[in-house]
């Protein structure tokens, strides 16, 4: 039975304190998105016994079926903002690789392995075509105007706008990590890609520029990129979960704008199929959590127990 998993959950962008216990406990895992902070582990004596007093604000936990029922859920996407969005199984399939060679996790490595499983499966039978429902598809349709297009950003976000702007004359990427940037030139050849920190000159023709904040990157670092840049930008699209609570100056109001949000209201017709669609796939993901604590025998003290 899935009875000594569990999961600890503190939703919002604001990136949480770390529990007291998470640094004496083994078998335990960190994963946080731009919209929450999640703590994965075993707890052989329960919740109880797990000391969650440095962490302030709303915090939900899950054991059992339950907690496996509500991973299940935001790996699929259930809980983003954008319904079944990729993003999310994208960071969590990096999550999963990361942890292969971490010894103390034995069995929960294997509930991460059904865990993408089961998604993929969800997935597959309720949350395509669901419309405009990729953040890159929704960000060529607000671009379709635009020749060229600067990205600012190198994860997850951004690699999965880049595919959707081919049809553009020039994309242009601007990062901080090298090791991503190398990474992100070999998937797109047809993109140019360059260092957050060094200011490229603008050319003589400017087309039609638009930017894209695929990064969550603070207002004021943002202005200061823009200032020394020295582009000139029509576009604006910001894909920050913080783009409400950290508003960009006001010179960007000139700018024809689009944010996150703007994105969830354009889904508005879209919603009544989407509903029925996501209340379907949570039934099933109900049933598959059940089945996989029939099935499955979580051993803190003897990980090669694992059975399912």
């Amino acid at each position: 039975m899935l009875d000594t998993f569990a999961v600890i959950h503190v939703p919002g962008s604001r990136k949480s304190e770390i529990p007291a216990f998470f640094g004496e406990s083994e078998g335990w895992v960190s994963w946080r998105t731009c919209l929450r902070s999640i703590w994965i582990g075993v707890t052989p004596g329960g919740l109880n016994d797990i000391d969650l007093s440095s962490l302030t604000g709303p915090v939900e936990t899950y054991e059992g079926e339950s907690a496996y029922g509500f991973l299940l859920e935001v790996v699929c996407g259930l809980h983003s903002p954008l319904a079944g969005e990729t993003e999310v199984m994208g960071q969590f399939k990096e999550l999963a690789a990361r942890l292969v060679h971490r010894e103390d996790l034995g069995a929960l490595q294997e509930v991460f392995r059904q865990l993408l499983t089961d998604a993929k499966a969800i997935r597959r039978t309720h949350l395509t075509n669901l419309g405009s429902q990729s953040y890159g598809s929704l960000t060529r349709k607000v671009l379709k105007n635009s020749e060229r297009v600067h990205v600012i950003g190198s994860g997850q976000l951004a690699e999965e706008i880049l595919p959707w702007l081919k049809e553009f004359r020039s994309v242009e990427v601007f990062c901080r990590n090298a090791e991503k940037r190398d990474e992100l030139s070999r998937k797109f050849p047809d993109a140019q890609f360059a260092s957050l920190e060094v200011a490229v000159p603008e050319s003589e023709d400017f087309g039609r520029n638009a930017l894209v904040i695929a990064a969550p990157m603070p207002s004021g670092e943002i202005a200061e990129w823009v200032g020394r840049h020295g582009h000139r930008f029509e576009m604006l699209v910001d894909l920050r979960g913080e783009a409400e609570s950290d508003p960009l100056p006001d010179f960007f109001a000139e700018l024809e704008t689009v944010r996150l949000g703007d994105f969830f209201t354009s889904m508005e017709a879209n919603l009544e199929m989407i509903r029925a669609r996501v209340a379907r796939a949570r039934e099933d993901i109900g049933q598959v959590s059940r089945t996989r604590g029939m099935r499955q025998e979580i051993r803190p003290f003897g990980w090669d127990d694992l059975c399912g």
